[in-house]
């Protein structure tokens, strides 16, 4: 908690590595309300921190001001469904996120559903990582929807996500 607090007056920070602190989600929301003012920070790794969809409810709100973090890491953090809408949602309006890591995050269809449509809107995310979770071949298909206007995106990580045959094709 009292991370986040400080990167609400830091302006010199670049990096922060908080992985496997098990910060929960009491932790990430200090640290998305930090997120929300600091725009010095470019690199956040928070993987291995169980922040849950609360958790990621707030870092998604700070990523929807934020206009200096590039890379963004919050793999293995069990955000299901919810926190992917939440971090997908922000991402169609966030200008300055160029990576972000979603991986081994108990995902389903519907959370990479809304992935579909952030992608349509998103401008800067260049490297998504969702792969080893539940997407499924019609979360795929609307993935495949969102690369159709998308044109920033050039690395797409889905192995190991219970897509077969009709997923793939579509995202060919």
């Amino acid at each position: 908690i009292a991370v986040g607090a400080a990167l609400n007056d830091n302006n010199s920070l670049r990096h922060l590595g908080l992985d496997g602190n098990e910060i929960g989600s009491k932790g990430a929301i200090s640290i998305g309300k930090g997120v929300e003012k600091n725009m010095a920070l470019e690199r956040l790794s928070l993987s291995h921190n169980k922040i849950g969809p609360e958790g990621a409810k707030f870092i998604a709100e700070g990523l929807k001001s934020n206009k200096g973090l590039k890379f963004l890491d919050i793999g293995y953090n069990e955000i299901k469904d919810e926190g992917a809408k939440e971090i997908a949602e922000a991402m169609k309006t966030n200008r300055s996120l160029v990576e972000l890591n979603l991986a081994f995050n108990e995902i389903g269809r519907d959370g990479a559903k809304a992935f579909g449509k952030g992608l349509e809107k998103n401008e800067s995310l260049q490297v998504l990582h969702l792969y080893a979770n539940e997407i499924g071949n019609e979360a795929a298909i609307a993935i495949a929807k969102g690369l159709e206007k998308n044109k920033a995106l050039i690395d797409l990580d889905l192995r190991n996500s219970s897509i077969s045959d009709d997923g793939a094709a579509a995202v060919r």
